[in-house]
């Protein structure tokens, strides 16, 4: 069920996947920036 529409939207993924990761991750990381500064 699951598996026709991971192989549809692979490339879409690929195309796109690693913008949305780059900006989560950057996103996570400003957020851990700001608690560290704020509970110094």
């Amino acid at each position: 069920m699951m598996n026709g529409r991971k192989f549809k939207e692979g490339p879409a993924i690929y195309k796109y996947g690693w913008k949305f990761f780059f900006f989560l991750t950057l996103e996570i990381v400003v957020l851990v920036a700001l608690i560290i500064l704020t509970t110094q």
